[in-house]
């Protein structure tokens, strides 16, 4: 019994040791588990519509719900909307989604808060950097404006890429069949002159490949219904002239239902400036051209008219206010150099009561002395192919005048 108390005692003590530990160790503390939320980047968005934005959240430790609500902010920290949030793929993750409508074709930026439903388990978190939107007309990276079309009339397609810096190639499509090589995007912006022979409903497409990256991508369609023809562009000179004198400027309108004129010229004795056409001649044609656009229907085309150029009217400044109450006044017949507008010297004559009259004249003036009633005339040569003759007359009185002139 010596030997075993030893041992008794030992053994005794073994389970007070084993209570001993555990009473000893620590208690276990809860820590709230961080999550991530984040954008889901949504592509581009359409004008004028409403679009979806949606962000997830994932808790970090793989195992705990992430519920709560996120809510979305512009760019500029104002909120938007807020939803809560949907399971995900995973136990660990989560989704929420609102919608907004896009007014403008621009760039949105957006960020979004995470606010857990129990702060306790899960910790808030926030996107650290803005996402960003960009808004086309149809919600595709490319868009495509086709005009009325008519039958055997060149139209011009138009293909506009969003932004418009993107770098890249379209090709256009009728009906699903290409009509159209690889055309670079210059600007944001690609053309292709099409033609076609067919009536009725046409599907007209086109599709945009990113530079260096086929898989950024975009197509668009129009349909348009393809209209007979209705011929050549025809063009209306207003006011419509067949004779115009030398030195004379006339402006124009033209008027065409293709819409406006693409060019206007003149050739033969005259010229033209915008729509201002001016003689330089007195004999021979004055041709005029105004080509029109292909549109509403009709095919580009020229309309030609033709004026008869005739001799210029010469005139002078005549002294229009002739004072004749004073019998021995001496007066100026007209006014600057006697000369016509043309240049051509103008030479007086009493015609009547020469008696009572009497002209000094030169190269820069021209005078009268009225002594009493009496009759001139004033006139100026012709020049051939240019100018018509010139010839006024007047009549002088110290109680009466009067003028006549051509």
């Amino acid at each position: 019994m010596t030997r075993l108390k030893p041992l008794l005692v030992l053994l005794g003590a073994i389970p007070t040791m084993a209570t001993l530990f555990v009473v000893a160790a620590p208690a276990a503390h809860a820590v709230a588990t961080d999550t991530t939320v984040m954008i889901i980047p949504p592509g581009l968005g359409t004008v004028n519509s409403y679009n979806t934005l949606t962000a997830s959240v994932t808790a970090q430790d793989g195992v705990t719900a992430p519920v709560g609500s996120i809510q979305f902010r512009t760019a500029a920290g104002n909120v938007i909307a807020a939803a809560e949030t949907k399971r995900g793929a995973t136990i660990a993750e989560a989704t929420a989604s609102i919608v907004w409508y896009a007014t403008e074709l621009t760039t949105y930026g957006f960020s979004a808060i995470f606010y857990p439903e129990n702060p306790a388990l899960l910790n808030g978190s926030e996107t650290r950097t803005n996402t960003s939107v960009a808004i086309t007309p149809n919600g595709q990276n490319v868009q495509i404006e086709v005009p009325q079309i008519y039958r055997g009339i060149t139209s011009e397609l138009i293909a506009t890429t969003y932004p418009s810096t993107l770098q890249g190639s379209v090709a256009f499509t009728i009906n699903g069949s290409p009509m159209s090589g690889s055309i670079t995007i210059s600007n944001g912006r690609a053309t292709f002159p099409f033609v076609t022979q067919s009536l009725g409903w046409q599907d007209i497409g086109v599709s945009f490949t990113l530079l260096n990256n086929p898989n950024v991508f975009g197509v668009a369609h129009s349909w348009v219904n393809v209209l007979p023809s209705n011929g050549p562009a025809p063009v209306s000179f207003v006011p419509a002239l067949s004779t115009i004198p030398n030195g004379q400027a006339q402006v124009f309108e033209l008027i065409s239902p293709a819409g406006p004129i693409n060019s206007f010229t003149a050739a033969g004795g005259c010229i033209a400036s915008t729509l201002t056409v001016t003689a330089i001649s007195g004999s021979g044609d004055c041709s005029l051209t105004a080509i029109a656009p292909w549109g509403q229907g009709y095919d580009g085309a020229a309309t030609t008219t033709v004026l008869k150029l005739e001799p210029g009217r010469q005139s002078a400044n005549i002294n229009q206010s002739i004072a004749t109450t004073v019998v021995g006044q001496r007066v100026n017949l007209i006014t600057g150099d006697n000369r016509t507008n043309a240049g051509i010297g103008i030479t007086w004559q009493v015609v009547k009561g020469a008696a009572n009259c009497i002209i000094t004249s030169g190269a820069h003036f021209a005078q009268v002395r009225v002594l009493g009633p009496c009759t001139i005339s004033g006139a100026a040569r012709k020049v051939p192919g240019l100018w018509a003759p010139f010839e006024v007359t007047q009549i002088l009185d110290p109680s009466i005048r009067g003028q006549s002139g051509n």
